[in-house]
């Protein structure tokens, strides 16, 4: 009898103890793990933020690499409809997604403004140098051979010489002006990063469209699919500048932030998929850990060298106001 009751009483522990132990594994992975994945999400979709506000004090993007960008608006937006898509609805999934969708809407118009900068200063360059061209070449129409016979007529001579040359610099300016509303029109002011994340949002928008009226029974499939595709390519944009890196023996372009950050959220997210036996999320992340560490061993194996960037010259100071204000400091000195 006292054999019995030792067993009905290491039964009733052993019953005891699975009780407690399975709801705190339910808690563990029902609401610890995807907490992590949250937090560890943000930062990875956060992680050039700093960066790019360097960039837009300094007025250019230097050596960032903004496509990733865009690419990780796709990414966020197909992850929050595949969770409004999920029976039943995952709030881990859509709250890890809203905070980077909206992080990627402001890297991605930071870096359009850049770029749209950059373009119009670099045809403002090429506009300003064929002004004083066209200056100096009217300045030289001046500059004939003349017989002066007092010093007064050369000094009226002198004097219509500089205005000439003021005139020509401001019709000069103008030009380059007008020439700016015409490249801004031509071009619609649009950058290439513009262009790919518009891309990126009518895509999934055609997505949408498709699986809420055509095949509403397999949207969660089709979008499941479709997103972890796009987080592929988020996990490898990064190397598309791997011909870059190669060619100048410089990594600067791949961000050491969001590189770690990669590391870590697909490290995580391939284990949770290990452990739940979900090949829908261990095999993208285990593609995109492939691809970090790619991004690591170039990182490893090519040296980066950088420059702090420099502030970019205002538009208005150009090389034609600066001569004629010398011009003007001359005249006042004589």
């Amino acid at each position: 009898r006292s054999t019995r009751d030792e067993d009905r009483h290491h039964h009733h522990h052993l019953k005891l103890s699975f009780v407690i132990i399975m709801p705190f594994a339910n808690i563990v992975l029902d609401i610890i793990c995807p907490s992590v994945g949250v937090i560890l999400a943000n930062c990875l979709f956060a992680a050039p933020v700093v960066d790019l506000r360097r960039a837009l004090a300094a007025g250019s993007l230097g050596d960032l690499n903004p496509f990733p960008w865009s690419v990780q608006s796709g990414n966020c937006l197909g992850w929050i409809i595949y969770g409004f898509y999920q029976h039943p609805k995952d709030p881990f999934l859509i709250a890890a997604n809203i905070p980077g969708f909206l992080t990627s809407i402001w890297l991605n118009l930071g870096a359009a403004k850049l770029q749209y900068l950059q373009e119009l200063e670099e045809q403002a360059e090429r506009e300003q140098l064929a002004a004083a061209e066209a200056a100096e070449a009217a300045l030289s129409q001046h500059n004939g051979p003349t017989t002066r016979t007092s010093a007064a007529d050369a000094d009226d001579s002198h004097a219509s010489e500089n205005n000439n040359y003021s005139y020509s610099s401001i019709m000069a300016l103008l030009h380059v002006n007008s020439d700016y509303e015409c490249f801004a029109a031509s071009r619609f002011a649009l950058v290439p990063q513009e262009r790919s994340f518009f891309a990126v949002l009518i895509f999934w928008a055609l997505i949408v469209i498709w699986v809420a009226f055509f095949d509403p029974k397999h949207a969660s499939m089709i979008v499941g699919l479709l997103v972890n595709v796009n987080l592929v390519f988020f996990y490898g944009a990064p190397l598309l500048t791997i011909q870059k890196v190669i060619l100048t023996n410089n990594s600067i372009s791949i961000h050491r932030p969001t590189m770690y950050m990669n590391w870590a959220c697909s490290s995580f997210w391939t284990l949770y998929g290990v452990t739940q036996l979900d090949p829908i999320i261990m095999f993208p992340n285990a593609i995109g850990l492939s691809l970090g560490m790619a991004q690591g061993v170039l990182a490893a194996t090519y040296p980066v060298h950088s420059a702090a960037p420099e502030r970019r010259q205002s538009l208005l100071e150009t090389p034609l106001l600066s001569s004629n204000n010398t011009n003007s400091n001359n005249e006042g000195n004589q």
